[in-house]
């Protein structure tokens, strides 16, 4: 009884373990591939190599669809070297990422800086473009279209409102009394109502 005791509290403990260390590479260390990018990064001081080592990373996380993950390396790679083709890997990201307005921005820094990358970068900025519009259009549509008949009772708030007596401009009652030469006199409610004590 005791020895299965221990078994079973044994395997519990090592379960908890392996549950709680990394083994998909979701924090980045378990892959002998990071690790030796994560060593080259930490130890280059050559700014140029620095951002090449960012931009393997970025590509691995790109591969592993840790995309939060590639877009820091990306940044960090453009802050470290700053050149017109890691704009355009980013843009495909954030394409990718479904980021349109980031994406374009930075295959049109691409493009504005080596234009010999315009091949690659202005089908970015076309699609981006489009998918912005299409955005645009679902969130702001040209027509409104009415999906059921009109209903020609329904009465609408300022009709209710008619219909209590409201004032529309200040939103108190209207009392309407007769005056002894037979027009209407109005009054508001809260200038007839007495303080009751």
């Amino acid at each position: 009884m005791k020895k299965n005791l221990a078994i079973i509290k044994a395997i519990t403990f090592f379960s908890l373990i392996l549950l709680a260390s990394p083994v998909t590479g979701s924090t980045g260390n378990s892959s002998p591939v990071l690790k030796q990018l994560n060593n080259k990064i930490a130890k280059e001081t050559n700014p140029e190599k620095k951002a090449k080592f960012f931009l393997y990373r970025a590509r691995y996380y790109l591969k592993t669809k840790q995309f939060n993950q590639a877009e820091k390396d990306y940044n960090q790679a453009l802050e470290t070297d700053h050149k017109s083709w890691i704009h355009l890997e980013r843009a495909k990201l954030l394409f990718r990422m479904k980021k349109y307005n980031l994406a374009k921005e930075d295959a049109t820094a691409a493009r504005d800086e080596n234009p010999n990358l315009c091949q690659e970068a202005d089908p970015i900025i076309e699609k981006a473009q489009i998918a912005l519009n299409k955005n645009n259009q679902l969130e702001n549509p040209d027509e409104i279209v009415l999906d059921r008949e009109v209903n020609p009772y329904k009465k609408s708030r300022f009709d209710v409102a008619r219909q209590l007596g409201l004032d529309r401009r200040s939103g108190s009652f209207l009392i309407q009394r007769k005056s002894t030469t037979g027009s209407t006199v109005k009054k508001t409610a809260s200038s007839s109502k007495r303080k009751r004590s």
